[in-house]
This record gives C-alpha cells, sequence and structure tokens, in this order.
C-alpha cells in the first residue's frame, strides 16, 4: 500500500541477557500514521554474539534467545507479524525469537505493523552463526600459575575445557564456559583443549600448549611514555617518543601497535623504548608480548598527543631561561 497515512515501525532485535530489557516505545498516538526507524542491538558482555560478522550486521548462535521489539505510533488498535524465512510466524510486541528456528547464515525477519488505514512492512536482519573456530583459544597467564582463557569460537553455545592436568571443566553455557579460568598446582608444560558444541551439531575440538616456568610469570610490567607532565605528553611530529618498558618472564616477541589502531607495526625480540610519529593526532600505543601460546597486552590509559607547527613549545611553569630551555613543537 502507498497510502502516506502507513510510514514505518520501529523494530529492534537484542539479546535475552541478564540486564538488557526490551523497549517499550511509546504508546499509541491519536493519529493513523506509523512512524519510526528499525536495526539490530548489537550484544552486551563477553563476545557470544559478534557484531562484527557479516558486515554490520551482529550475529548470534543458534538456539540463541533474541528479543524482537517493535516500537510504534498510530492509531490503535495496531498488529504485529513477524515472518521468518521459514513460513514460521511471530504474533506480538515484544516477542521472543528462538535462532534455532533460522539456518544458518544471512537472514530478514519481515515486521508487519497493521492498523485500519492500512499496514507497514519493514525487514530486521539477523546471522545465524555456523560452528567454527576464528582463531586458537587464547591462554594467558595472569599471575603464577593460573591461565585465563578465551575459546575464540561462533556459533558456539557450551563449551568443556580439558587443562592438561588431569582435571576438565565439565559443558558450561555462557561467559563461565567461553572465558574461564584454571590453576594449576605447579609449572610445567600442559596441553589444553577446548571443545564446543551448539543445539546444531558438535562438538569441534581444538587445543593449545601451555609452558608454565619456574621463574616469573610473563607480564608487562610497565609500559609507559616518558615526559615531564607524564602520563598527559605532547611531542611534535617527528620528534622521538620515548617510552618506558619492562617486562617479566622472558617474552620471545614484542609487538608494538604504535598508533593504537589494532594493526602491529612493529615486531622486535627485544624491547623497543622510542617511536617517531610523522603527524599530528592522538595516539594510543599498545604492547603486546608473547613467549609460546601465552600473552600479555597493555597500552597507555591516556593517548599521546603530537602536534606539527613551527612555533615554540614551553611547558606550563617555563619562566625564562636560555635557548637550551625551549624546545620546537
Amino acid at each position: 500500500m502507498t497510502l502516506p497515512a502507513l510510514l514505518l515501525a520501529a523494530a529492534t532485535l537484542a539479546g535475552a541477557l541478564p540486564g538488557l530489557r526490551p523497549g517499550s516505545g511509546p504508546e499509541p498516538g491519536p493519529g493513523s500514521e506509523l512512524r519510526g526507524d528499525a536495526g539490530p542491538v548489537p550484544l552486551p558482555g563477553c563476545p557470544l554474539a559478534n557484531p562484527e560478522a557479516f558486515g554490520a550486521l551482529p550475529s548470534y548462535p543458534p538456539c540463541f534467545e533474541a528479543t524482537l521489539t517493535a516500537n510504534a505510533t498510530g492509531r490503535p488498535p495496531l498488529s504485529f507479524t513477524w515472518s521468518l524465512p521459514g513460513g514460521q510466524v511471530l504474533q506480538g510486541n515484544p516477542v521472543v525469537l528462538d535462532t534455532g528456528l533460522l539456518p544458518t547464515g544471512f537472514n530478514e525477519v519481515v515486521l508487519r505493523v497493521a492498523n485500519d488505514a492500512g499496514e507497514a512492512l519493514y525487514p530486521v536482519s539477523v546471522v545465524v552463526e555456523d560452528l567454527a573456530f576464528e582463531a586458537a583459544p587464547d591462554l594467558v597467564v595472569t599471575g603464577g600459575t593460573t591461565v585465563a582463557t578465551s575459546a575464540n569460537t561462533r556459533g558456539a553455545t557450551e563449551w568443556r575445557w580439558s587443562w592438561g592436568d588431569g582435571t576438565v571443566t565439565p559443558w558450561t553455557a555462557g561467559c563461565a564456559g567461553y572465558q574461564p579460568s584454571h590453576t594449576y598446582a605447579a609449572p610445567g608444560e600442559y596441553t589444553v583443549t577446548v571443545e564446543a558444541r551448539s543445539c546444531r551439531g558438535g562438538p569441534i575440538a581444538m587445543s593449545g600448549t601451555l609452558v608454565l616456568g619456574s621463574g616469573p610469570a610473563l607480564g608487562i610490567e610497565r609500559f609507559a611514555v616518558v615526559c615531564p607532565t607524564a602520563p598527559f605528553c605532547r611531542f611534535a611530529a617527528g620528534e622521538v617518543v620515548p617510552f618506558e618498558v619492562s617486562v617479566a618472564g622472558g617474552p620471545e616477541a614484542y609487538l608494538y601497535d604504535w598508533n593504537g589502531d589494532g594493526i602491529d607495526d612493529e615486531v622486535a625480540s627485544g624491547v623497543v623504548s622510542s617511536h617517531v610519529y610523522p603527524s599530528a593526532g592522538y595516539f594510543t600505543p599498545r604492547l603486546t608480548v608473547l613467549a609460546g601460546s601465552v600473552l600479555d597486552q597493555a597500552a597507555l590509559e591516556v593517548p599521546v598527543e603530537i602536534v606539527a607547527g613551527t612555533g615554540l613549545l614551553f611547558s606550563e611553569d617555563f619562566e625564562g631561561g636560555d635557548l637550551g630551555d625551549w624546545r620546537l613543537p
């Protein structure tokens, strides 16, 4: 129907996680129009759903309860119908969608809102993940012989961990299964295996080797920029920016993301204590250290400011002196 009396209902897709509630939306007004816009809402919490998968669309594992909510204005009564790709129909507002009803991959749920003036249709996109590992499991020593983990899977709803010391964590759902921690009784070399499954299949498994030395655990003790006003530091483009780096545990590799954009700009076998930024901006560098399958990361809490220009730059407490007290920005 093309009548302007019916426009669009606002539809959102959200996960039914603790602390997340569907929006109630405005009460229907006295007019006959339906107004709004729509878009999926990424899940909060640990990454049991991946908002970056399939472009900008959030993705969900199968058999996951998502809440569909329409916020509409229009002359009552309003009816809400959600049509699924397989022909199933959900009635009401809000409704709970079991993603197990949808096939793996991209899906389009069509919302129909109607009153006596006509109807409006709007597609709501949702991606149901296949069961797979996106990367090897993360094994991070957090202190002594305690290890924090992340399964790095998609499309899974339960995980089981075998720690290589004779102990096994049973099948566990939620963040406790996806990102558990474990404490070993003694240093040594352990093979850690994580299994993942969903309501549609599995399990799939992947293993990694964890080496716990008798010496200090791998860890970044300090990663900071050096200046008189630290942590608030300003340097000129092209100027050498000094850093203080202290790491325990004998890392095998140092990865420096100087720009803080998630891309490692420099890989070294030892400490790199300075960097030159060629252009102005604000940068939050990040350091990653690796030893076997163990890693640790640290980033500056306050960005480094890099300025351009040819004027003279003084510290806030500068009261005079010779040119030795001056520097170019």
